[in-house]
């Protein structure tokens, strides 16, 4: 596996990775981020498009067929009782380091797709569950929200970035 994982002796995905270009800990085109975008992209997004933070022991059926089809390396016993919902922040992250990335129309389709499993109020829960599309756990999650408005913030910028550079080559 070319990508990072949940510790150094486990093949387990953990979209918690994306965190080292966020931080600049490794620039996003380093091979090794470039791996790990790619493998949790391709490997820990639901059926609904979202990504769970990494691959649970348990998840909902249609995920886990699409799971087998993958591969998916690992999976992890998290010790909760009930299935794991797709991690909210996990997708705001990815736009993000899309963004970071210039792959700016992935990054704002995420976004917008993310967008539209706000409440009523435009509020985001901890997770959202893959087959019904439902808010789950805490609501409002701050963290959530932190990873919407960072989002939101490399979206606008990356997208000035990309009208300045459109207006200084005409």
């Amino acid at each position: 596996m070319q990508s990072f994982t949940q510790s150094s002796d486990a093949d387990v995905l953990d979209a918690a990775n994306l965190w080292l270009a966020l931080v600049d800990f490794l620039p996003v085109d380093d091979p090794r981020m470039q791996g790990t975008i790619t493998a949790i992209t391709e490997q820990l997004a639901g059926t609904n498009g979202l990504l769970y933070r990494y691959q649970p022991s348990e998840t909902p059926t249609q995920d886990r067929q699409k799971a087998a089809h993958r591969q998916v390396t690992g999976t992890t016993d998290d010790g909760l009782p009930v299935s794991e919902g797709t991690f909210t922040a996990c997708t705001f992250w990815l736009s993000s380091v899309f963004c970071l990335a210039d792959k700016v129309d992935e990054a704002q389709a995420r976004f917008e797709h993310l967008l539209r499993y706000a409440s009523p109020l435009g509020l985001f829960a901890e997770e959202i569950d893959p087959e019904t599309g439902r808010q789950r756990g805490n609501y409002p999650q701050a963290f959530t929200h932190l990873g919407l408005i960072n989002a939101a913030l490399h979206l606008a910028e990356a997208q000035r970035k990309g009208a300045a550079t459109t207006t200084h080559h005409r």
